[in-house]
């Protein structure tokens, strides 16, 4: 009898475990937070797809200032440009603009292309 009853409680107690595993893989996720915000796009033709991973940044400072039309070239410059968290944030005294706010703007083709001529093979570029 008393066999009976540890063999049911492990039984039990190896069921509760294996569940609880499944209700956690349910949780619900969330997208980052931040005025930041993220799009993807992905176009087919034909057999090719081709998809743009973008991160939109915020032109509203963390003060409340609209910064609408002083981004591109006055803040942020363009081309290659100090780093202002050198040494602390990266390993670079320079590092280059790019497009996007929490990270670079990419292009992936699933298929080898021509883009005006040129063949670009498949995979992932950043702009």
């Amino acid at each position: 009898m008393r066999r009976t009853l540890s063999l049911r409680f492990t039984l039990a107690l190896l069921l509760l475990v294996a569940g609880t595993g499944v209700l956690f893989a349910q949780a619900l996720t969330t997208p980052p937070g931040g005025a930041n915000q993220r799009a993807v796009v992905t176009q087919y033709m034909g057999m090719v797809s081709v998809t743009i991973d973008y991160n939109s940044p915020d032109v509203t400072s963390p003060t409340g200032d609209d910064r609408t039309g002083k981004i591109w070239g006055e803040l942020v410059p363009w081309g290659i440009a100090p780093n202002p968290f050198y040494p602390q944030f990266g390993t670079a005294e320079n590092m280059p603009w790019r497009a996007g706010a929490n990270q670079n703007t990419t292009i992936t083709f699933s298929h080898d292309v021509e883009i005006e001529g040129q063949p670009l093979a498949a995979g992932t570029y950043a702009l």
